[in-house]
């Protein structure tokens, strides 16, 4: 067999040579753009996970300080409902004592009462003698004019 090799020219092959290293250039450039590409869009996409990052941050601290305010709220609301009722239970407890004290002196005279009934109902004799003798004195007392 025969094996035909065909010469190359020099000048085919400095021809093909620099072709090959503009491909070559060209891809190297390509390749150093797309990093740079692909550099610039990650420090692009950090800086907004960044901003995002603030702003979640920010928005965690108002919800925060919601959240502390309604719970200072109800805790002072809390507060002023159990001071509101220790003082209407102190009304109260004035109140029943006041009644009581009422009760207690409705229920003495009633005892008083109750006694001198009794006491008449067991002696009806002295208690009619002492009611006789008691007018008798006075007009005894108004006949000499002591009494007057």
């Amino acid at each position: 067999m025969e094996t035909e090799s065909k010469r190359i020219s020099t000048s085919e092959l400095s021809t093909a040579v620099a072709t090959l290293l503009e491909r070559e250039e060209a891809r190297a450039e390509l390749a150093r753009r797309r990093r740079r590409r692909r550099i610039r869009n990650e420090r692009r996409d950090m800086r907004a996970q960044a901003v995002q990052m603030a702003r979640s941050i920010e928005l965690i601290k108002w919800y925060l300080s919601g959240i502390a305010t309604v719970m200072t709220l109800s805790i002072l609301i809390l507060i002023v409902v159990v001071w509101k009722i220790g003082n209407e239970a102190q009304r109260i407890k004035g109140e029943v004592q006041e009644v009581k004290a009422n009760a207690e002196s409705i229920i003495d005279g009633i005892e008083r009462e109750a006694d001198s009934i009794r006491d008449k109902l067991q002696r009806p004799f002295q208690a009619i003698g002492g009611a006789v003798g008691g007018q008798i004195g006075h007009r005894l007392g108004q006949a000499i004019g002591t009494d007057e």
